[in-house]
């Protein structure tokens, strides 16, 4: 029997006013991938998540029993009139939320689960005498396997059995490939101190301090410095036999004395005896201080112990597997059903083409670097954005509304058309697509575009234009048409031109900077990304800027000491071009015998002093160059200056000129900074 249907086209919103919406009406196409444009702050996330996928997430929960909602948690009403035609919604959010400990890449996109079965199916297993029977069917059989060597039975492990968050885990990590240790540099901060007046810090916190008299007795001295304490007496405090005293306790602050037998617990034991006794989050901060995570010295951060380690498919087990790059791994499984015999491919092929489907949407997502060990937890907000958004198209639902917010984060445009092809893809399976978004490149691929605005806050909050691509572009009063169609005037900081350097190679001087670890992290991050690049010359015709970087000193504001930068210099130097050693000897000034900051600051001046004197050797253009390479990020030298100045108040009144200098320099720097950004 045929019914007569009047589907409806377009979802109707009515009367929006969540945040700044501004009590509007707005037609929202089902079936099609709507792109929702603006300026940030604009009233863009309000309609997508606060309207449609907020109503759209609501009703479907309010459409299940009571019992069944009492236990998830629901979203109140949303800030509207109206909302008809709404399908059941879900949302990849532009920050996911981060995943457990026991979560990796491999998990969290269910490659893992292939790749177990494969190595449950069609690996080698071995017997309790070590050697390894071929692959064979009889293992999906569940047929007995002996031994063709030594007759023992085989057993094969099921694929639960080979899961780090269940069977298969590490006994001593317990599946998360790392483990709690005692942190030895920790048990005793100051070796100035004796023991009597609390050297040994356990001891303080965690023991009671007739520990000290215990050991006393066990044959160390008490009182005088640990640093002084041969090495038998500190095996002793860190690692000596839990041996029964007896000892003459007296109290400290009463007159209360007597004579008591207690064991001896050693420092290491002492954490360990409090960790184990651990029952609530405060307990364990008292023993925190004491720790340091390793990696586990049995499984060696795979995470599985060693029955699940044992199968070899191809040669290797499921832990080496694990650590290949998606992008390796996919090459290697495709190579895994000719490995085995004739009778084994058909099953090796419908495993593997499981594999390589989820594998093949990721890595059009751009995610082909990564390894399936990698912790879910380390990975950015794009990256775990991706993963929900290859998880969704591998569902294959229909009917659904999916709200993308921001999808193109940390996506290189050549990844784009990825993630275009997975948003295709949930079209034709008959689901609607919303997408909020400023890249233009996947905004193009909107077949309806709304645009909200025209400022952000309180000035937004409207629609300002909505309509196919073509049609928006057509429309003068749209913001992003000229963007779209790559017409609008893009503004770009204006090279400076080679006559205004003055000379052919630019000298930066940028000696003993005292920046932080992150500032370094950023001014490399910038050089790569395209800050200045029209400055950082690799080629003698045009000029060489930054032809010396001198000394760089990075000030770690956790210790108050200044330490060196190696890696980052190294980093820096491939950057941008330079020989920093050779330049460094042609200013007068040698890196490697400059001491660090030290008590009376003679190491920091000495470089300084150097670098005082060859300044004048720079001319005014240097400054300009300066603003031309550094841009924007001269705001943040002039806030690491603020860490310098700490360092400036170490150093003692004997620095008090380079402090003059240093405060003089950084001011100067401030005002250029302003007229380049202001400019820009």
């Amino acid at each position: 029997m045929e019914y007569e249907t009047n589907e409806p086209k377009h979802i109707k919103v009515r009367g929006a006013r969540v945040h700044n919406l501004k009590n509007i009406d707005v037609d929202v196409p089902l079936h099609k991938i709507v792109g929702i444009a603006g300026v940030s702050g604009s009233g863009k996330s309000s309609l997508a998540l606060g309207v449609l996928y907020a109503e759209g997430s609501r009703r479907y929960l309010e459409s299940l029993s009571t019992y069944t909602r009492r236990r998830m948690t629901g979203a109140a009403k949303a800030q509207v009139d109206e909302v008809l035609y709404v399908p059941a919604a879900l949302a990849l959010h532009q920050r996911p939320g981060i995943p457990g400990i026991r979560s990796t890449f491999g998990t969290g996109t269910e490659l893992l689960n292939s790749l177990r079965l494969m190595y449950s199916r069609l690996a080698s297993h071995r017997c309790p005498n070590g050697h390894y029977v071929p692959p064979t069917l009889k293992v999906a059989a569940e047929q007995e396997i002996l031994c063709p060597e030594c007759g023992a039975k085989v057993h094969a492990p099921s694929a639960e059995e080979l899961a780090f968050n269940s069977q298969g885990a590490c006994p001593k990590c317990g599946g998360t490939g790392s483990v709690r240790t005692v942190d030895l540099d920790s048990l005793v901060p100051d070796d100035s101190l004796s023991i009597d007046e609390g050297a040994v810090a356990p001891w303080n916190s965690l023991m009671w301090s007739l520990m000290t008299d215990v050991c006393r007795e066990m044959g160390v001295r008490t009182d005088v410095p640990f640093r002084e304490l041969t090495d038998r007496e500190k095996e002793i405090v860190y690692h000596g036999p839990a041996e029964k005293k007896h000892i003459f306790y007296k109290a400290k602050k009463t007159n209360q004395a007597g004579e008591l037998d207690f064991t001896y617990f050693n420092a290491v034991y002492t954490v360990e005896n409090a960790l184990a006794k651990v029952k609530d989050e405060k307990g364990m901060k008292r023993v925190e201080k004491f720790l340091k995570e390793d990696i586990c010295p049995e499984c060696g951060g795979s995470r599985l112990s060693d029955a699940a380690r044992a199968p070899r498919l191809r040669g290797i087990g499921l832990a080496q597997a694990c650590q290949m790059p998606l992008k390796e791994l996919v090459d290697w499984v495709a190579g895994v059903p000719d490995s085995l015999p004739e009778e084994m491919r058909p099953m090796a092929e419908s495993i593997c083409e499981s594999f390589q489907t989820v594998a093949k949407r990721l890595m059009d997502l751009g995610l082909s670097y990564l390894s399936l060990d990698r912790a879910a937890a380390s990975l950015s907000t794009g990256e775990r954005q991706r993963m929900q958004l290859a998880r969704a198209v591998r569902n294959r639902t229909t009917g659904v509304l999916y709200v993308l917010d921001e999808p193109s984060i940390g996506l290189h445009p050549s990844n784009i058309v990825g993630l275009n092809a997975v948003m295709h893809d949930l079209i034709a399976d008959g689901n609607s697509i919303i997408l909020v978004d400023h890249d233009t490149q996947i905004l193009s691929e909107a077949d309806w575009l709304i645009e909200m605005g025209p400022e952000a806050g309180a000035g937004g909050g409207y629609v300002i234009t909505q309509g196919t691509i073509p049609e928006v572009i057509a429309k003068k009063e749209s913001m992003i048409g000229p963007f779209l169609a790559q017409t609008a005037d893009m503004r770009i900081r204006k090279p400076i031109a080679r006559q205004a350097c003055g000379r052919k190679n630019v000298c930066l001087h940028l000696t003993a900077l005292a920046v932080s670890l992150g500032l370094i992290g950023e001014l490399v991050n910038a050089l790569l990304t395209g800050a200045g690049n029209s400055l950082i010359g690799r080629n003698d015709d045009t000029f060489n800027a930054c032809q010396v970087i001198q000394r760089l000193q990075c000030h770690n504001h956790n210790n108050g000491r200044a330490v060196r930068v190696g890696n980052n210099a190294l980093v820096l130097q491939d950057v941008l071009g330079v020989n920093l050693r050779h330049n460094q000897r042609h200013f007068g000034v040698h890196t490697e015998g400059a001491g660090v900051i030290n008590n009376n600051g003679t190491g920091f001046h000495s470089v300084r002093s150097k670098f005082l004197g060859n300044a004048t050797a720079c001319e005014q253009s240097n400054i300009n160059a300066l603003e031309g390479v550094l841009g924007g990020l001269l705001h943040s030298i002039c806030f690491a200056h603020k860490f310098n100045l700490l360092a400036c108040a170490a150093l003692g009144s004997q620095q008090t000129q380079f402090c003059k200098w240093e405060v003089s320099f950084f001011n100067k720097l401030q005002k250029f900074s302003t007229n380049s950004t202001g400019s820009a």
